[in-house]
């Protein structure tokens, strides 16, 4: 079966609708099950900011990331 190219056959296809929110709490719920490092490309911040962005995210929280200009 050809995949979809419109919204209405998407949704006609059954696949699952989700937030983005709820996209992310699910690949990160699916990551620390399989033991994968989540934000391998992110250095130095292991101990500080990670933790607390993978309770935000699993939460269901609002989140705002900013450069380092802000």
């Amino acid at each position: 079966m050809p995949a979809p190219s419109t919204i209405a056959e998407l949704r006609a296809s059954g696949f699952p609708d989700r937030t983005v929110k709820e996209e992310l709490r699910a690949n990160l719920l699916e990551g620390l099950g399989a033991g994968t490092p989540m934000f391998p490309q992110v250095v130095g911040f292991g101990d500080s900011v990670l933790p607390v962005l993978e309770r935000g995210i699993l939460a269901g929280h609002d989140l705002v990331i900013l450069g380092e200009r802000g």
